[in-house]
C-alpha cells in the first residue's frame, strides 16, 4: 500500500513538472484608450491582435488587457491617472508574473492619443523613483506602441478649452474632463513640465537606455485629400494630432537672446524610436458604427487609426481595413514593417519661455514681455497662445507658443522679435523644419 502511494505520487509529480515545463510563457499586452471613451474605442483590437499573434507564433500565450481610466473626470489630471495605471499594472500584471514565475513573461504596451501622455508619465515617474515592482515591469517590458500621442499638444485642446467653458456638463458627460483638455491644449504647463522631466540627465539617460532595448514605434494619421477634396497642406494631422506632436523627441535651446540663427540642439539622445505617418484618422470607423453599405455612401469613410473592425479578426492583415493593426503585430513579433511611402509633414510646434533677471521685478511692467512672429507671410499659424508664470525664484516667466505650418512643406529661418518688459526690442531668427517641436529658454 505504501509502496503503490509512493508510485502514485511520483508520477503525479512528474506530470505536475512536465506541465510546468509545457505552459507557455505569457506576453500580456496592455492598451490603453485616449479620451472621449473607454476601452470599447479600440473596437475589436483585443480579439484581433490575439487571433493574429497567435497564429504566427504559438511559442507564447498572448493576452491582451485594457486599462480603463475616468475621462469625464474634470478635477483628476494626467499625473493622477498614471498613478492610476501604476496600480493596475502591480496588481494585474505584476502580481501574475511574480506568480507564474516564469522568467520568459513578457510585457507590451499599446496606446492612443491621451493615453501614450499617460504611459509616458508612469514611465517617467518610475525612472525618477524606481520601486521593486516598477523595475520589474520595466525588465520585461519589449515593445511600445504609441499612436497618435500628442506629446507637445493637440489644436483640438485648445477647441476643447473654449467649448468647456460654455457646454463644460456636456462635455464632461461625453467624457471630456476639463482638466485633461486644458492638460493638451497647447502651450500648458503640463507640456512645458514633460519637457523640463525629459531634460533631466538621470531621466534622459535611463529612457535613452530602456528605449535601446525595447521596440518602439510610434504611429500618426494623415488624411487623403481626395477624401474631402481640399489641398494637403490642411491636412497633415488625423484631424486631432499633428505629426510634429506625435512625435516624442524634442530640440531645445537656453541662453540669450543671439545675434545669429538660433539652432536648437537635439535636446535628448536620439532615441532609436521609429514614427510612421499613416492614412488614418482619430475619430471611430463608421464601419462600426453603420452598416458597411450604409459607410460606402459617405465620402468621409475613412480609416481610424485605432478602432479596429469586427472583420479584421478572421481577415488578412493586409486586407484588414485598420492603419495601424499589422505594425502593432509587427512591433511585437519583431518583424519588418511593411513601409508605406511616408507623407511630409508641414506643420511645427514652438515655444517660447522668456525669463527676466528676477532683480528688475519690481520693474517690471505690468503687459510683461512679448514675442511677435514677423515673418508671417512664409507660413500659416494656426495657434497663438500665452501664458504668465508666477514669479518665483528664477524672476518672471513669459511663455509663448506657436503652432504653424510652411506652404512650401521645407525649413526656414523665422524672425521673431522679443520686447522685454521694460520696451527693449531684439530681433532673433530660429531656424525651424516641419515636422519637430522646438523649446527656447530665453533670458532676457
Amino acid at each position: 500500500m505504501v509502496r503503490r502511494f509512493f508510485l502514485m505520487s511520483c508520477f503525479g509529480l512528474i506530470f505536475f513538472l512536465q506541465a510546468q515545463a509545457y505552459e507557455l510563457p505569457v506576453h500580456h499586452i496592455v492598451a490603453i484608450h485616449g479620451i472621449g471613451s473607454q476601452h470599447q474605442q479600440f473596437g475589436s483590437l483585443k480579439e484581433a491582435l490575439e487571433q493574429h499573434l497567435r497564429q504566427r507564433d504559438r511559442t507564447q500565450n498572448y493576452q491582451v488587457s485594457y486599462f480603463d481610466f475616468d475621462v469625464g473626470n474634470h478635477q483628476r489630471s494626467q499625473e493622477e491617472f498614471s498613478a492610476d495605471l501604476g496600480l493596475f499594472l502591480r496588481n494585474s500584471i505584476y502580481s501574475k508574473m511574480t506568480k507564474s514565475q516564469n522568467p520568459q513573461d513578457s510585457l507590451s504596451i499599446v496606446t492612443f492619443s491621451e493615453g501614450g501622455i499617460i504611459f509616458n508619465q508612469w514611465l517617467i515617474a518610475s525612472l525618477k523613483n524606481p520601486r521593486k515592482e516598477t523595475q520589474f515591469l520595466l525588465n520585461r517590458l519589449q515593445t511600445v506602441t504609441a499612436i497618435a500621442t500628442p506629446y507637445w499638444g493637440a489644436e483640438m485642446a485648445k477647441l476643447g478649452v473654449s467649448l468647456a467653458r460654455v457646454f463644460g456638463r456636456f462635455l464632461s458627460w461625453n467624457g471630456f474632463g476639463h482638466r485633461q483638455i486644458v492638460d493638451m491644449a497647447p502651450g500648458s504647463d503640463a507640456i512645458y513640465q514633460r519637457q523640463i522631466d525629459l531634460l533631466n540627465p538621470k531621466v534622459s539617460q535611463k529612457l535613452y537606455d530602456l528605449q535601446k532595448r525595447v521596440r518602439w514605434i510610434q504611429l500618426v494619421g494623415t488624411v487623403h485629400p481626395e477624401l474631402y477634396g481640399i489641398p494637403y497642406e490642411f491636412l497633415d494631422h488625423d484631424l486631432a494630432v499633428a505629426a510634429a506632436s506625435a512625435q516624442f523627441g524634442f530640440r531645445f535651446y537656453q541662453g540669450p537672446a543671439l545675434d545669429k540663427v538660433i539652432k536648437p540642439e537635439q535636446s535628448l539622445k536620439p532615441f532609436p524610436v521609429k514614427h510612421y505617418i499613416v492614412e488614418g484618422v482619430h475619430p471611430p470607423s463608421l464601419d462600426n458604427l453603420v452598416s458597411t453599405q450604409e459607410a460606402s455612401r459617405f465620402k468621409w469613410n475613412y480609416p481610424s487609426l485605432v478602432d479596429i473592425p469586427k472583420k479584421c479578426i478572421q481577415a488578412e492583415l493586409k486586407s484588414c481595413r485598420s492603419p495601424s493593426l499589422e505594425y502593432i503585430v509587427n512591433n511585437i513579433l519583431d518583424l519588418s514593417q511593411s513601409i508605406r511611402p511616408d507623407k511630409p509633414s508641414s506643420q511645427f510646434f514652438i515655444y517660447f519661455e522668456l525669463i527676466e533677471n528676477p532683480f528688475n521685478q519690481l520693474k517690471i511692467k505690468s503687459d510683461g514681455a512679448q514675442v511677435t512672429l514677423k515673418n508671417e507671410a512664409l507660413l500659416q499659424v494656426l495657434s497663438k497662445s500665452s501664458s504668465v508664470a508666477p514669479p518665483n525664484f528664477e524672476g518672471n516667466h513669459w511663455r509663448w507658443g506657436f503652432v504653424g505650418r510652411f506652404a512650401d512643406w521645407k525649413a526656414h529661418d523665422l524672425d521673431f522679435q522679443i520686447q522685454d518688459s521694460f520696451g527693449k526690442i531684439k530681433t532673433i531668427q530660429v531656424h525651424v523644419t516641419p515636422g519637430e517641436t522646438q523649446f527656447l529658454k530665453i533670458y532676457l
